[in-house]
């Protein structure tokens, strides 16, 4: 009895470790890099267009997104991180939720509204985007210009606005970028224990000159 329990959980083993084996076989690793980005991610080996398997994205070496993918759909528990590689929250996409935050704060209590995705992917798109305005550098203007996105409970954006202006320049330049964000990118709205509210996401954004 026990040298049949024995043989069967061998048995089981070695299957377990044949189809981790033949889903390595099955997967490529692809690389691809832009300017400061570097993508790297897993992908079937008879069809690269589905993802399947790890993912990781980095800016500057530093990583900002980490997950898994199954046929092209993310799974289980992703991890997004700030500008210099800090943790700042970790998704559930199995359960749809956050379960993580930064800090002290607890999920099950309030999140705020999030990017679905590293809140440094918005910024830096304004930031590649916007042009210094002529009017600001005639004048040698800086600042910085905070804006501000309505969110509501089905983490759809209804508003854009300025929570703290600088210059008409400035100001006008940010909300132009801002309103061409792409239609692909979602949010999750804000909750207060577990049930979804209405809520803001803000980004600021330093205009400097450099001397």
């Amino acid at each position: 009895m026990k040298r049949s329990l024995l043989i069967n959980i061998s048995i089981v083993i070695v299957l377990f470790l044949s189809n981790d084996l033949l889903a390595q076989r099955s997967q490529v690793t692809l690389v691809k890099e832009r300017k400061n980005y570097r993508l790297e991610y897993q992908v079937l080996k008879n069809d690269t267009a589905i993802r399947n398997g790890w993912y990781k994205y980095f800016y500057k070496n530093r990583i900002i997104e980490s997950g898994f993918y199954k046929h092209n759909r993310p799974v289980g528990l992703w991890r997004y991180y700030s500008l210099k590689g800090i943790f700042e929250y970790e998704y559930d996409y199995s359960e749809g939720r956050v379960t993580r935050l930064s800090g002290d704060r607890d999920p099950d209590y309030e999140t705020p509204c999030l990017f679905k995705g590293s809140p440094i992917i918005p910024y830096l798109y304004i930031v590649e985007n916007v042009n210094y305005p002529k009017e600001a550098l005639d004048k040698n203007l800086s600042g910085k210009v905070v804006l501000g996105l309505k969110i509501n409970k089905k983490g759809e954006v209804w508003s854009l606005y300025l929570v703290e202006k600088m210059h008409k320049s400035f100001d006008a330049e940010v909300l132009r970028v801002a309103r061409d964000f792409p239609l692909t990118w979602q949010w999750l709205s804000a909750t207060k224990f577990g049930e979804p509210v209405d809520g803001e996401y803000l980004i600021t954004i330093e205009f400097e000159l450099l001397q």
